[in-house]
């Protein structure tokens, strides 16, 4: 049983490294052929052979030996297989496990996330996502942008996670029946934040129109699922009669300054907006090959395909920080000025309140002792500001 757990922890964390089993067995003094028969559990490896692997994959050896809970009702599907998807799943499994451990510590009922979702959803995109808004957000702003998706989220009991997946992913989703209902984003630089805010709502629509598919099992995407998805997303965050409104009082602007306007509004991608129009036959497909023509012309700079005129502000998905442009690209703040999340201020609160060690705090941020430290004295500073 051990060996066959070293073996599968060393082959998922080689894995998640980009390491090939040459590059390991170097790298921890071994031969190809040993580090091939502990990887394929063949032979058991001693204690310091374990600690020379551990050291050059930079984990705790308990990461080698120590069994790890896998989710089992999760939707983690992508047109192409990402490369550390077991090692993705671990690490959601073991957040959402100090985020429960964390809560009873403290005492802090979430509550019930359903008591927060109407009872009887449509299973018709757009109204499902009409009636989730009217569900989540205050009374009397039923059109409004959403400011900052994460916090609207985790306020309605909906856990959320950043996380740097690499390619051929934007997001997961897990059900409550594995610690969610949860939501995780990939928030990679290269993504433009546009697309972390509609990969949110696009996993929260998964979470709303087809929970019975949540399973770890199914790794292909369902094309009519994720398309049901997208069509939540869209109109969550920028409703019909809302998108037709501003896109009528911007009516009196150049034709690509009025898309940024109202992509800038509503915080979703110029393309979501370029949809959106023809959707409404405000245009036609022939508006993909215009508009970075058009772009060009008015600002004299090519548009890529990945690019985000306009970009908005981390904090648009984090919230907490007033949005700054630097330019017409994305802004990228430093990881200081980022939105504390759910799970952060946990930490915070159990380490203030003395029922976790510093060195249990660091472990569940995924920081050094030292980084600890100076948040720690941070924390203090805006308490004696309180």
């Amino acid at each position: 049983m051990a060996k066959s757990r070293i073996a599968l922890n060393l082959k998922r964390l080689r894995l998640a490294a980009g390491l090939t089993q040459a590059d390991l067995a170097t790298a921890a003094s071994l031969s190809r052929v040993a580090y091939r028969n502990i990887e394929t559990g063949a032979s058991d490896p001693r204690s310091e052979t374990l600690q020379r692997l551990a050291d050059a994959l930079r984990v705790p050896i308990a990461e080698l030996v120590e069994p790890y809970r896998h989710l089992e009702h999760v939707r983690f599907r992508s047109h192409s297989k990402p490369r550390c998807r077991d090692q993705i799943l671990i690490e959601v499994a073991r957040w959402l496990e100090d985020y429960r451990w964390l809560l009873n510590e403290l005492g802090i009922d979430m509550g019930d996330p359903k008591a927060n979702l109407p009872r009887r959803i449509s299973k018709n995109p757009k109204k499902a996502a009409m009636q989730v808004r009217e569900s989540l957000l205050d009374e009397g702003s039923p059109d409004c942008p959403i400011a900052d998706i994460a916090r609207l989220l985790e306020s309605k009991g909906i856990k959320v996670k950043s996380m740097e997946l690499g390619e051929g992913v934007f997001g997961l989703s897990v059900s409550s029946d594995d610690g969610g209902p949860a939501v995780i984003v990939n928030t990679a630089g290269s993504i433009p934040v546009e697309r972390w805010i509609f990969s949110a709502a696009h996993e929260l629509g998964h979470i709303v129109l087809h929970l019975s598919s949540f399973s770890v099992s199914k790794e292909s995407e369902d094309s009519t699922e994720e398309d049901e998805a997208n069509e939540f997303a869209a109109q969550f965050l920028m409703p019909d009669d809302a998108f037709k409104k501003k896109w009528k009082e911007t009516g009196g602007l150049h034709f690509v300054d009025q898309v940024l306007r109202v992509k800038t509004h509503f915080n979703v991608s110029y393309k979501t907006v370029l949809y959106r129009l023809i959707e409404f036959g405000g245009a036609d497909n022939s508006i993909w090959r215009l508009f970075p023509a058009l772009y060009k012309e008015r600002y004299h700079r090519r548009l890529g395909f990945r690019d985000e005129p306009a970009g908005a502000s981390e904090a648009r998905f984090y919230g907490g920080v007033p949005p700054t442009r630097k330019s017409q690209e994305p802004d990228h703040l430093p990881d200081s000025q980022r939105h504390e999340d759910r799970l952060a201020q946990l930490v915070r609160m159990a380490l203030e309140d003395g029922k976790i060690t510093a060195s249990r705090a660091s472990e569940i941020l995924g920081i050094s002792a030292t980084e600890l430290q100076d948040r720690a004295k941070l924390w203090a500073r805006l308490k004696q500001a309180e």
